[in-house]
């Protein structure tokens, strides 16, 4: 979706908590899968807080814990 002219990387990023919602209403997998990655950064300041619907914060939550458990992990192997 992200390669789509009508809607740029940047854009996703701006506006992933607010797509989240309406790609999961519209059944919309491509869509909800790229805003569902976007809201997951950055790992400091996860877009994903800002999400309003609170069953798709608590799975977007989910999705950074597992991600960010992997990326420390990485960390400790080297």
């Amino acid at each position: 979706m992200a390669r789509s002219h009508e809607l740029s990387r940047s854009q996703l990023k701006h506006f992933c908590p607010e797509l989240l919602p309406v790609a999961a209403e519209l059944r919309h997998k491509d869509l909800f899968k790229d805003s569902l990655i976007e809201c997951l950064g950055p790992l400091s300041n996860p877009s994903f807080r800002n999400i309003t619907d609170e069953k798709l914060k608590r799975v977007a939550q989910s999705h950074y814990h597992i991600l960010r458990s992997k990326i420390l992990e990485g960390l400790c192997t080297l």
